[in-house]
């Protein structure tokens, strides 16, 4: 009698797979960008509170900046948590584009590019407040 090695044995229903194809890949994937989206707008929330964001970018530069350091540590971690909380987003891009991939999507490539670049221009831009 041959045992197979835990790699070796086929998935079966009752294990969860993220091979592509496999519904437990489809529900991260999607809970990935449910997540993601709650998560932004929690402290985007907060900076509409606090900050009178994204009014507050019409006004002078002077304002801003003197808002901006009467806010003080807190705005800082606020914008912070903004612009980490897109991460499982790019993380849902990353499988989502994995899935266009096994199912022979002719731009599935061009589309997770067009995503990952989204995202890390997003990042980059929040993070150099």
């Amino acid at each position: 009698m041959t045992t197979l090695a835990p790699s070796d044995r086929p998935a079966s229903e009752d294990e969860p797979s993220l091979e592509p194809g496999s519904k437990t890949l489809y529900r991260i994937t999607g809970a990935l960008f449910v997540l993601g989206a709650v998560l932004v707008n929690i402290p985007y929330n907060l900076l509409i509170a606090n900050f009178n964001y994204p009014d507050i970018l019409r006004e002078d530069t002077a304002k801003i900046l003197t808002d901006f350091q009467a806010e003080g540590d807190s705005l800082i971690y606020t914008w912070l948590a903004f612009a980490w909380s897109g991460v499982p987003i790019l993380a849902g891009i990353f499988l989502l584009g994995r899935i266009l991939e096994s199912e022979r999507h002719p731009l599935a490539g061009i589309a997770t590019t067009v995503g990952v670049v989204g995202a890390i221009v997003q990042l980059v831009g929040l993070l150099r407040w």
